[in-house]
């Protein structure tokens, strides 16, 4: 039978620690008392990791983000009532929010019909969930991914996913434009262990994919945003990374997609926010968009039109 890379890796550290283990017996040193110290320290890291933690539930950062989104979100409400007054060009939203030399023709706004969130992938000592507010024409969710090193390999990867649907009237170019947001902390730490001769590692990312599907036009287009990765590693290396750490895609761009769409079939638009946490030997390792009430991955709408280049 083939050894799997995680199996070698788990029988290559039981024979290291056993080997290291004799070499103390013979120079007369209490293995268990290392041990004892080293669960200590573990511990106490924990702790301090969950004090972090518990700090980012009065987070002045996340409360600033979040005003700064909340203008953003503003500002293009405004245009687009400008727009229907008929003020600035219609279609013109895109030129003030990103020149182009294309333009969203007639503006039009997708439906809102649901969230979801799979179950999260797991292994070892790690955790993902999603809490949800009310959608309201929106989609608004809180995940949090905690991984926590214990030894072995811990990890998480969990996806936040809100859809939207729309129905073009006429086959054309599109353009189809979500306004995504995030707002929230990572952490990535590692300290080792000293029984294990494996360095420790922690890494976190946060991936935006937007995904637009019409099957009668055999149409599966995806676009793709790395807000962030991140990754520590003991003893060589940074082994404390922790920061805030916030996406506007009015602001920053990423997340629209162009389309050739057909007539009269409906349009699926799925905005997938996917955080990932790993632990290998010990440490501690999250993202989190939940612990503050600032804190959420949220899609206010999605707008889309027909597309028309100059």
């Amino acid at each position: 039978m083939q050894l799997s890379d995680y199996e070698i890796s788990q029988r290559l550290q039981k024979i290291t620690v056993r080997g290291r283990q004799r070499i103390w017996e013979l120079m007369g040193i209490d293995g268990s008392a290392i041990r004892n110290v080293a669960q200590d320290v573990n511990q106490q890291l924990i702790v301090l990791a969950d004090d972090v933690q518990n700090q980012l539930k009065n987070s002045d950062s996340a409360q600033l983000v979040a005003r700064q989104q909340a203008q953003s979100l503003k500002y293009l409400k405004q245009l687009s009532e400008l727009e229907a007054q008929g003020i600035i060009p219609t279609g013109s939203i895109d030129d003030f929010v990103a020149p182009s030399l294309c333009q969203c023709g007639i503006a039009m706004f997708a439906e809102a019909v649901g969230h979801n969130n799979p179950l999260p992938e797991t292994t070892g000592n790690a955790q993902g969930s999603v809490t949800w507010e009310p959608p309201e024409d929106s989609c608004f969710g809180h995940p949090i991914v905690d991984a926590q090193g214990n030894g072995n390999l811990s990890a998480a990867e969990l996806d936040s996913i809100c859809t939207f649907t729309f129905t073009p009237s006429s086959t054309s170019l599109y353009c189809i434009r979500p306004v995504v947001q995030l707002n929230g902390h990572y952490l990535a730490w590692t300290w080792g262990g000293c029984e294990q001769e494996e360095p420790g590692r922690a890494s976190v990312q946060v991936r935006l994919a937007v995904t637009v599907e019409q099957p009668g036009a055999n149409l599966v287009r995806t676009q793709e945003q790395t807000v962030v990765n991140e990754s520590a590693s003991f003893p060589i290396g940074d082994s404390t990374l922790q920061s805030g750490f916030a996406y506007d895609s009015a602001l920053q761009g990423g997340t629209g997609i162009n389309a050739v769409l057909i007539s009269g079939e409906e349009v699926t638009v799925r905005i997938t926010c996917t955080s990932v946490a790993r632990v290998l030997n010990l440490g501690r390792a999250w993202v989190d968009m939940q612990t503050s009430p600032e804190f959420y991955f949220r899609v206010p709408y999605v707008r889309w039109g027909i597309r028309t280049c100059s």
